[in-house]
């Protein structure tokens, strides 16, 4: 077996963190469970991380890796026909500002117990 065969593509990554989220959120079944909103957070902002990568993978942009978690900077190098089908069909006002409040929810809801007080 390659390791092709082993590994996910980055949109099957997406798709499994954003599983993760679902489970945390109780939108699949837990058998009474309670809701978990730190992990739920963090896993939905790297499924949206990792579906940006996707697209961004399946159209050969490159992209600063170090700068790998920042949605709002994985979203401006998206195709321009891509950001604004996303921003249309979210139907979100003041997506831009909203976006960028939030771009480093990852690495905030990750690192929460270092700093509580940080995320809002």
């Amino acid at each position: 077996m390659s390791n092709n065969e082993l590994s996910y593509t980055v949109y099957q990554q997406a798709i499994v963190f954003w599983y993760a989220y679902e489970r945390c959120m109780m939108r699949i079944n837990q058998n009474g469970q309670i809701i978990l909103p730190v992990p739920a957070m963090a896993n939905s902002a790297f499924s949206v991380e990792l579906f940006f990568k996707a697209i961004l993978e399946e159209n050969s942009i490159p992209f600063e890796k170090r700068k790998g978690h920042c949605l709002d900077y994985l979203f401006r190098s998206l195709p321009n026909a891509i950001k604004e089908s996303i921003v249309q069909t979210a139907n979100y006002p003041e997506f831009d500002k909203n976006l960028s409040q939030c771009s480093k929810v990852f690495e905030d809801f990750r690192y929460l117990h270092e700093d509580i007080f940080k995320s809002k």
